[in-house]
């Protein structure tokens, strides 16, 4: 072959190549791999790349989206991640970009190895387009396996507003080649799979499906599945339960913004695609029928693989319907924020961080009327009588930065510089299988910048930007190289910042719980002090106690004449729960053989700046196993 052949043919494969998501440089191969290429209204989106190193050495490499930005301050300017390749390996590398957008007009990424750096054309896709990060009045987003790209579900019938209720997106790959993460699936409020699929998945995907849905995640299975063993099938009776309680979580979501807004919600202001439905779907005679499991914050729903395409389709797009219309919540999260999401508005109005972050304006207009008169007049009569009027070029400066400093003293006294972290935490802790799901609301408020935000690599970060008034944040990167650490300006000096936070993950923690004569004796191993605890035996029964230290043993005492009022685990009660929520409320949503746990401090949640006061109100609501629930 002539050179000029063997320079055409390169020159060709590198450009097809470039096309087709690859890329060879310093004997390092990029591929890309896309999950789906559905847009997300919350949760994380993967970015993966499947990192090659060919040569006998190990290997930097450091990805970077997107190659460049444009400013934007509501986007994410910088994400990024450093891995180490070993000689002749391969390793799928994932970047997880948090609900808001990447500037998706320029979809380039930056790959650096060992200092060399090239860039890759269409090497991530937009799922995010809104800083509107919490997914209001948007459609079900359901990732299917391909083996449903033949179904009618692809289809959906549009609503009366003209887009459709749910939509249903097949993943790009096999089920084998699908994350390893949780936080991969969590911008889906559905996954939909066949049992074979499911069976044929390797461990770590079927684990992180399993902490999707123990986070809030909805998975829907036609055939049957090995469940988890802490997973609890509901009975009609209870899903009704369950149903009625999620229209009171919604009241109470309207109650609670109705008594903090400042604003207030106006509904009539969203478009067409944004109305809210409120009536709940009808079920259709030949729907395939099923069999629902509750697991954490989550479903499992079985559907029963006898019936034809058409029947399982049926049963499917009822359930997705009623989701939309509200039905069940699709995103897990606490009333204050699911409040302030819906009035669209300011988040301090329904999560206040401290009392009052206003600036002393009154005592500031007075130190600068001073500082006016006193340069000014007071100043020039001054020099005059003294016959030293050149002196005013230094004495105004002296007089300005005397000024400053009064004025820096002044913020100072009045706030220091310790920041402020609010955190209200709920978790669910399953004592038999070891594993926590985390919901929460934080709130930071800083004089000064704090910096870094370092959050674990299991927890789902959304932003809580304010559609009222100036975003105040810039240069807003996150970096998974050690971790998530959210690098820029996420918080502004002396601007309120709030997020929403989901996490899963298996934990250690627990409540020890031996029986002696019908009465429990506790060991508090929850890493952090009690101030209130109610337990449930198997019967029904409440037992509590208070003020229970780390590591201290206490013994239970039986609460005359009260028993559990229902026989499931009642998410929607603790998602409503805030530091004023009545005790008496307490004891009788619990199930039996589960306690709930009042406490100050959370060992599940994490403080990304490390420091600060801490204001925390957290609640552990616990799952015995069966020794445990009962003497």
């Amino acid at each position: 072959m002539s050179r000029f052949w063997q320079i055409f043919c390169a020159t060709h494969l590198l450009a097809f190549s470039l096309l087709a998501g690859e890329l060879t440089f310093r004997n390092v191969h990029v591929r890309t791999r896309t999950l789906a290429d559905a847009e997300r209204f919350h949760g994380y989106a993967a970015h993966q790349f499947e990192l090659e190193n060919l040569s006998t050495i190990s290997r930097t490499v450091t990805i970077q989206l997107p190659q460049e930005n444009y400013g934007n301050r509501a986007n994410i300017e910088d994400l990024r991640r450093t891995v180490t390749l070993g000689p002749k390996s391969r390793k799928v590398v994932s970047l997880y970009q948090p609900p808001l957008p990447i500037d998706y007009y320029d979809p380039t990424a930056r790959f650096t190895v060992d200092g060399e750096t090239r860039v890759l054309n269409d090497a991530f896709s937009a799922h995010v387009d809104s800083s509107d990060s919490f997914g209001n009045y948007h459609q079900v987003v359901v990732l299917a396996s391909r083996s449903w790209s033949s179904s009618k579900l692809l289809m959906p019938a549009p609503s009366s507003g003209g887009t459709p209720l749910f939509r249903v997106d097949v993943a790009k790959g096999l089920i084998s080649q699908w994350p390893h993460h949780w936080l991969a699936f969590s911008g889906f409020d559905g996954m939909l799979l066949r049992a074979k699929e499911w069976n044929a998945a390797p461990a770590e995907v079927r684990q992180a499906i399993t902490q999707y849905v123990r986070a809030g995640g909805r998975l829907f299975v036609v055939g049957t599945i090995p469940l988890p063993t802490d997973a609890r099938m509901l009975s009609a009776d209870q899903m009704e339960k369950r149903r009625a309680s999620a229209e009171s979580f919604s009241e109470s979501i309207d109650s609670f913004s109705s008594a903090h807004s400042k604003t207030g919600f106006y509904p009539e202001e969203m478009g067409e695609e944004e109305t809210v439905h409120e009536n709940h779907a009808v079920p259709t005679q030949g729907a395939a029928s099923s069999t629902v499991f509750a697991l954490g914050w989550g479903l499992i729903r079985i559907v029963d693989a006898s019936a034809d395409k058409d029947e399982i389709d049926q049963g499917i797009k009822q359930v997705l319907e009623a989701h939309y219309a509200g039905e069940y919540n699709l995103i897990p999260a606490l009333v204050s924020v699911l409040a302030g999401a819906q009035n669209l508005g300011s988040f301090d109005d329904f999560f206040s961080i401290v009392d009052d972050a206003s600036v002393p304006v009154r005592l500031m207009i007075v130190i600068l009327i001073g500082f006016v008169v006193i340069a000014g007049p007071v100043n020039l009569v001054l020099l005059h009588k003294l016959k030293r009027r050149t002196w005013f070029l230094w004495t105004l400066p002296a007089v300005s930065i005397l000024t400053s400093a009064i004025v820096f003293g002044t913020a100072l006294l009045n706030e220091g510089f310790t920041p402020t972290v609010r955190r209200d935490v709920i978790t669910i802790l399953n004592q038999e299988s070891q594993q926590a799901s985390t919901i929460g609301a934080l709130g930071i408020y800083a004089p000064v910048s704090p910096g870094n935000l370092e959050f674990s690599a299991h927890t789902e970060v959304t932003p809580l930007l304010s559609s009222h008034g100036q975003d105040s944040g810039s240069n807003r990167g996150v970096d998974w190289s050690k971790g998530q650490s959210f690098t820029g300006k996420w918080v502004a000096s002396r601007v309120p910042a709030h997020f929403a936070l989901r996490k899963s993950e298996p934990r250690k923690e627990r409540l020890s719980v031996t029986w002696k004569g019908g009465t429990p004796t506790v060991v508090n191993s929850l890493s952090a002090n009690i101030n209130q605890l109610w337990l449930a035996n198997a019967r029904g029964n409440i037992f509590e106690s208070t003020n229970l230290r780390a590591g201290q043993r206490a013994e239970l005492q039986r609460v005359a004449g009260m028993q559990t009022v229902i026989d499931y685990v009642n998410t929607d009660f603790l998602l409503s729960t805030h530091k004023d929520t009545p005790e008496s409320d307490y004891p009788k949503n619990l199930a039996p053989g589960t306690y709930l746990a009042q406490m100050d401090g959370s060992p599940f949640m994490e403080n990304p700046i490390g420091r600060g006061q801490l204001k925390t109100h957290a609640l552990v609501f616990g799952v015995l196993t069966k020794a445990e629930a009962s003497p």
